[in-house]
């Protein structure tokens, strides 16, 4: 965070602060964004030139807030974004580049939310989707390897060592207590312990809790000259 001295730092919260006005009024906020799609939505997109497809599906589902569930959810990304690489990538040799990741919102709702993305030969996406699928569904049937989930303890850990150097991630870190009921600076602290306790049984159910296989939007982008070879 740096050194500041905090006799300092109240002098000038006072001055840049004091004065402002106080009133009694209690405030409130209204949601305005859109109801999460239900079901399954597929969109294809013909746009621009080039020779390769890109795909994205966001899996949406109900979700418990809490940081030990936060550090399940991202180690489960984590070891599905190492087998849709080692698939789609390695063995199938069809993409380009593939990531997955997760994150969740708290308020308005409490929901999770996991990307899939890949970029491959327009006439492999099919094949594809189905390969990646095949990983979830695999993962959420017999659960992380023993590898795979030190993996994806070494790069929570990595990433929670590096966090804690930043100034950004305290900025948002204290915003975060203030406003969202289950965030808690004091945890912070418990992060790498709790990674350290993770198990295989935890990523498997955070699977199944999270990457409904009924519930996603699949967007594809192809260029224009794919929906005119095809004759879609």
């Amino acid at each position: 965070m740096g050194s500041f001295d905090l006799e300092e730092v109240k002098a000038l919260s006072q001055s840049y602060l004091g004065n402002l006005p106080a009133t009694d009024r209690e405030e409130s906020w209204q949601d305005v964004s859109p109801e999460l799609p239900t079901g399954i939505v597929e969109a294809d997109v013909f746009k621009g030139e080039g020779d390769q497809s890109i795909i994205q599906i966001y899996f949406t589902s109900p979700y418990e807030p809490s940081m030990q569930n936060d550090i399940k959810l991202q180690a489960m990304a984590s070891v599905l974004d190492i087998l849709v690489r080692e698939e789609l990538r390695e063995e199938l040799g069809g993409v380009y580049a593939s990531g997955v990741s997760a994150w969740s919102n708290e308020l308005p709702d409490a929901n999770a939310f996991v990307s899939l993305f890949f970029g491959s030969d327009p006439a492999r996406v099919d094949e594809l989707i189905e390969a990646a699928f095949a990983q979830i569904a695999d993962l959420q049937a017999n659960g992380p390897s023993a590898e795979n989930l030190e993996k994806a303890k070494a790069i929570a850990k990595s990433a929670n060592q590096e966090n804690l150097e930043q100034n950004g991630f305290w900025l948002e870190a204290i915003k975060s207590a203030e406003i969202y009921p289950s965030q808690s600076l004091e945890e912070l602290f418990e992060r790498d312990a709790l990674i350290d306790a993770l198990t295989a049984e935890e990523i498997q159910q955070m699977a199944l809790d999270h990457v409904d296989m009924t519930q996603y939007v699949r967007a594809a982008l192809f260029p224009e000259s794919f929906q005119e070879a095809s004759g879609e």
